[in-house]
């Protein structure tokens, strides 16, 4: 795995319309500005359009200890947000704000560097505004950062020398890896990085890019513009092209490609995360490599993964759980929401697990009383019991029907006999809410030669009730 960024005096790493800039000038700017950052602060950014800024003020806050704290965009509400933490110990920026350090001033202040310049990687923390104005942080632990860059590597099939177009706004969380990090890591050069202002694609793209980077939303407005000039390869990290958009691509010989996009750790329970992180970025490879990978995971974990056309996914299985307590699930590709962030309660369906990451419980224990025309079964409903998911995120309750298969129905089969036919329910009613933990009896008793009444209660209160009328009498006291 990648332990830094390495910035090598020659490389040319930006070559925009208006400057170009080198590794030796890069590595400079990253000390200047590291040494007028407070040791170990989370630092606020906001940053609309300078690539080469944002770049110097990443790896300078990573060479100062300091974690750069990415607003949901450089506009006022987002960057406010963040500006009132009460931990930020500094503001980077590119715009016209009149506090902090505006780095564009920064840049080709200082004699660039002789000799190469590592960087390790650090965490970085991404902010979602909510819809009160409240920021929300949810940190990427350098580890993550490490193999997201790895994989935008892979991703863009860069070696160093070649050159891509970056379009994405600097400071977009999720291009932060495919973006900026990744080209660093391969040595390329970013042609030009107007981070994703343009509001239609150029006349002629840039033909020295190997690959052009941008956001879903500009290459869907390429395809209804119907461009004639297009590159070779273009590469998003947000939502997918559509189908459309992507036939138009295709259809005119544009290889088309979704890249790794940087993903918080803790939106997953703990442990889970950073399982699913280390498989989805196998990719294709066989179960041998996924096997060797497991043993520096967290143990017992819960993997995903993203099963390339190469993948064996029988094989893949079986490695994973010839680790014992692992549960496995083998999905065609990483579940994204619309806006490309993983989508993380599809990700825990996905591997039978609830919201809250647990395994949920399928089995209730019942303890039965017979007493000649009754019959009481008592059960706890614990508390990761599967049929609360989604019923309902905050007031989890057992809804009627499940209350009828998996509290009744076992009552009434004890009572009368599996082979018995039930002919309807009547008079159902439905009266207080069964939540997780409640201590329920289930009491039947025999209303008539066909005919049973059930009640349901929890610390002497009624929950729901009704009749059950069979096609033959009940058979009393079943063992």
């Amino acid at each position: 795995m990648l332990d830094g960024l390495h910035l090598h005096p020659d490389d040319l790493l930006f070559d925009g319309a208006d400057r170009r800039c080198r590794g030796g000038e890069l590595a400079a700017a990253v000390v200047a500005l590291a040494a007028e950052l407070p040791q170990g602060a989370s630092v606020a950014f906001a940053f609309e359009h300078d690539a080469m800024a944002f770049a110097v003020a990443l790896l300078a806050c990573w060479r100062r200890g300091c974690v750069p704290l990415l607003p949901p965009n450089a506009r006022r509400p987002g960057v406010a947000a963040a500006l009132q933490k009460a931990t930020r110990g500094a503001f980077l920026h590119d715009t016209g704000a009149g506090t902090g350090i505006h780095v564009p001033r920064h840049l080709g202040t200082a004699p660039a560097l002789g000799d190469p310049l590592s960087v390790p990687f650090g965490a970085v923390q991404l902010g979602e505004l909510a819809a009160d104005g409240s920021l929300t942080v949810r940190e990427v632990p350098a580890q993550l950062v490490a193999r997201a860059t790895e994989g935008a590597v892979a991703d863009l099939h860069l070696v160093a020398g070649q050159s891509v177009a970056n379009l994405f706004r600097p400071a977009f969380g999720p291009a932060l890896a495919l973006g900026t990090l990744g080209p660093l890591a391969a040595r390329c050069r970013q042609v030009w990085f107007a981070g994703g202002q343009a509001e239609a694609p150029p006349a002629a793209p840039d033909r020295r890019a190997a690959a052009w980077l941008a956001p879903t939303s500009w290459w869907r407005r390429t395809a209804r513009a119907g461009c004639t000039s297009l590159p070779k390869h273009i590469v998003t990290c947000d939502a997918p092209l559509d189908g459309p958009s992507r036939h138009w691509f295709t259809a005119r010989g544009v290889d088309l490609a979704h890249g790794s996009a940087l993903e918080p750790a803790q939106t997953l329970p703990q442990g889970v995360a950073a399982a699913l992180d280390a498989c989805w970025r196998l990719g294709a490879e066989d179960a041998a490599a996924v096997e060797r990978t497991l043993p520096g995971a967290t143990t017992p974990c819960t993997f995903a993964l993203a099963a390339g056309a190469a993948l064996d996914a029988a094989a893949l299985a079986a490695a994973l759980r010839s680790h014992g307590d692992s549960v496995s699930a083998v999905t065609p590709s990483v579940p994204r929401d619309s806006d490309g962030r993983v989508a993380d309660d599809t990700v825990l369906r996905c591997l039978d697990r609830l919201p809250d990451g647990q395994l949920p419980v399928r089995t209730l224990t019942w303890h039965w009383q017979e007493t000649g025309a009754q019959v009481v079964g008592t059960t706890t409903v614990p508390a990761h019991y599967h049929a609360f998911a989604g019923h309902f995120t905050g007031y989890p309750l057992l809804n009627g029907a499940v209350q009828l298969h998996d509290l009744v129905l076992p009552a009434l089969q004890r009572a009368h006999g599996a082979a018995a036919h039930l002919v309807e329910l009547q008079d159902l009613k439905f009266q207080a809410r069964i939540g997780p933990g409640a201590e329920l009896a289930v009491t039947l008793t025999t209303a008539a030669a066909d005919q049973i009444e059930y009640a349901i209660t929890c610390a002497g209160v009624r929950c729901s009730s009704g009749r059950a009328r069979f096609a033959r009498g009940p058979v009393a006291g079943a063992p």
